[in-house]
């Protein structure tokens, strides 16, 4: 015990003064590695091909088209993510990382609403880990460099907490109820499913109402008003989903609700036991009063206001409610519902606190954990951010390089023959192809399976590309249409689930007989396969 008390003594009570002292450059600190770290990744990353959706849309004549595009349903998202991307485009930077440059921000967003919220109730200690904790998570920390509307919604729903937590205190009140509108309306009109944020926001706020014996209207009008945000978009949506619904290729059940939390279980395990066993260790030998440890006089810990507990535990729940809602509307991915991690975040983080008897020690140890675990993870990806700032020139050329250095491709460059690829294959090499190799490659459709779900997530690609053709440079071509006029080509397959072709070809040559199908290549970049009609 003694030497336990030494150790907190001399190195973690020290420690926490200085994050007292020093909270904001902290987290300053944090932010720009952080951002780093993203440039790092996105400059080696290729857009695939819902990030080339974004890049083709935002790149369209004018912003007029891009709302058209949305308008006529031709895809199931809002603009606003092309709209940003649009935005980003206009940096002086590779398209690879001026596209993503806002969602990367946005991303960072979520750290800066989590470490506002906390600093409020704990010390610096506490605030700094919930910045850095959403990259603890990988499914989370993915979508830091992902040109969607994901990192969006994230990132203002973070911010919309702490406006609502600037309002509940009275502080900046005019601006901090407007803020929790805009932040709101923003987040549902990046994606549709932010709608549902609704309940643990109305459940604090009625936490809230409850405790105080007086309704808070001005933040209800705010609550009830948000899902404004997504009146521009909805005869847009609701022509997509005429479009796509029967066929969407991701549809939710009751068993859907476990799977937004495998990350925690799962990928944050170690992260969390390590810093239970941590805490956990630090209680047993702490003092039951925390010292003060600043130069200045500081105020007490207060901890989470029981209505901000409220939210923490809703917010957390989120998938379970969003899933049986998306029983009715017949659609849900993971993705959808990720905001829950900033309520787990919340709850994690304020019950270390707890755990410490809000210690200010126990936060600098917390935070030391953390950012061990993340920096051990994106300092890599950081000194690559400043390579990549450094030789900017290179990016893109080196992406293009890596995208087209692949065995099979090399194999279809030392032919002429056309090329029949997937469209996941289709959009890349359209991008990042030679000029040569664009005017071979083709996209197949087959309109009289439309109807038909065979192929799972095929169908859903298929109708992507014959509305896509409609205003972006996509160019699908019927199967029977193309074998009419190319009886001896090459395609180019991985037979997952998203491909319909290779399974169609080998049918067709199994029972109509009027073609042959041999492998050209196989190996882990996929397989070449050369179709001649007989």
């Amino acid at each position: 015990m003694v030497r336990t008390r030494k150790c907190v003594d001399e190195y973690l009570n020290p420690m926490a003064a200085w994050l007292e002292r020093h909270a904001t450059l902290a987290a300053s600190a944090l932010l720009a590695f952080f951002l780093l770290a993203a440039i790092g990744v996105a400059a080696h990353k290729l857009f695939w091909y819902d990030e080339l959706i974004t890049v083709f849309t935002a790149s369209l004549p004018s912003v007029s088209n891009l709302l058209r595009f949305y308008s006529d349903g031709l895809d199931t998202t809002s603009p606003v993510a092309s709209l940003v991307a649009r935005a980003g485009m206009h940096l002086a930077l590779p398209p690879e990382l001026a596209v993503r440059f806002p969602f990367m921000l946005a991303f960072l967003c979520i750290g800066v609403g989590l470490y506002g919220f906390i600093r409020r109730r704990y010390s610096a200690g506490y605030a700094l880990a919930a910045l850095a904790f959403p990259l603890a998570f990988p499914t989370l920390a993915y979508y830091m460099t992902e040109a969607r509307a994901y990192a969006l919604m994230l990132g203002a729903a973070s911010l919309a907490m702490y406006f609502w937590q600037s309002a509940a205190e009275g502080k900046a009140r005019p601006w901090s109820v407007f803020g929790l509108w805009l932040a709101l309306a923003f987040a549902v009109g990046a994606h549709f499913f932010a709608v549902f944020l609704f309940v643990p926001f109305a459940a604090a706020q009625f936490a809230q109402d409850r405790a105080r014996k007086r309704t808070d209207w001005p933040v209800w009008l705010a609550l009830l008003l948000f899902p404004a945000g997504f009146l521009p978009f909805l005869r847009g949506t609701q022509r997509a989903s005429a479009y796509y619904r029967a066929a969407f290729h991701a549809k939710p059940s009751f068993a859907s609700m476990r799977i937004p939390y495998r990350d925690i279980y799962v990928s944050g395990t170690w992260l969390t036991v390590s810093v239970l066993l941590l805490l956990a260790m630090w209680w047993l030998f702490q003092e039951s009063k925390s010292p003060d440890v600043s130069d200045r006089p500081e105020p007490q810990s207060t901890g989470l206001t029981q209505p901000e507990w409220v939210f923490a535990i809703v917010l957390t729940l989120f998938p379970v409610y969003v899933v049986i809602a998306s029983l009715k509307l017949g659609v849900f991915r993971e993705q959808y519902t990720m905001s829950f991690y900033i309520g787990f975040i919340l709850l994690v983080v304020a019950g270390f606190a707890e755990l410490t008897r809000r210690h200010a020690a126990g936060g600098a140890l917390v935070f030391l954990v953390v950012l061990a675990a993340v920096t051990g993870t994106f300092a890599k990806s950081a000194v690559g951010g400043v390579k990549a700032l450094s030789h900017l020139s290179r990016v893109h050329a080196a992406d293009a390089a890596q995208a087209t250095d692949l065995h099979w491709l090399q194999n279809v460059q030392s032919s002429s023959l056309p090329l029949a690829v997937d469209p996941n294959s289709y959009i890349s090499l359209e991008y990042y192809g030679s000029p040569e190799l664009r005017q071979r490659i083709y996209a197949l459709t087959d309109e009289a399976d439309f109807g038909y779900p065979k192929y799972h997530l095929a169908v859903s690609d298929q109708q992507n590309f014959k509305l896509f053709s409609r205003m972006l440079p996509v160019h699908p071509t019927e199967i029977e249409d193309f074998l009419a006029n190319h009886p001896h080509f090459l395609v180019r397959t991985s037979f997952d689930e998203h491909e319909w072709l290779p399974d169609y070809l080998l049918r067709r040559q199994q029972t109509k007989g009027d073609l042959s199908v041999t492998i050209v290549s196989n190996d882990e970049s996929g397989t070449l396969l050369d179709v001649q009609m007989k």
